[in-house]
């Protein structure tokens, strides 16, 4: 059970994290500094990144086509209702560019992922 809840928490924290960003009107967002320096896309991208992450460490993925392809499905689903909801909030706007850049950044968060997972520790040599 604690496994469970080591492996799958931090997922949905992550993702309820999306969800609030997402919820948030246009007013009451953060103006200037970094978040405005950064490009939207990108943003996204690494956002989601960590969700695809997340998501192919939580499923066990090993193996980088696999959890490449949950991150990107799993980011696209998430994404498309992120921006639906969006879509309903005053001061934002909903962009299919955006849920690209979603399943561009899961998809690489995924691959990630499972190449740290497939990466061989070095011998010890005490």
């Amino acid at each position: 059970m604690k496994t469970l809840l080591v492996r799958w928490v931090p997922l949905g924290v992550w993702a309820g994290f999306l969800l609030y960003l997402g919820a948030t009107p246009g007013d009451a967002l953060p103006q200037g500094g970094l978040w405005d320096a950064a490009p939207d896309k990108l943003v996204h991208a690494l956002l989601y990144g960590v969700l695809g992450f997340l998501l192919a460490h939580a499923a066990g993925l090993q193996r980088p086509g696999p959890a490449l392809l949950a991150g990107g499905l799993g980011a696209l689903a998430w994404g498309a209702l992120d921006e639906w909801n969006q879509a309903h909030i005053a001061g934002r706007s909903s962009e299919l560019a955006d849920v690209a850049a979603d399943l561009v950044g899961g998809a690489l968060g995924g691959w990630l992922r499972a190449r740290l997972r497939r990466t061989p520790r070095a011998p010890d040599r005490s």
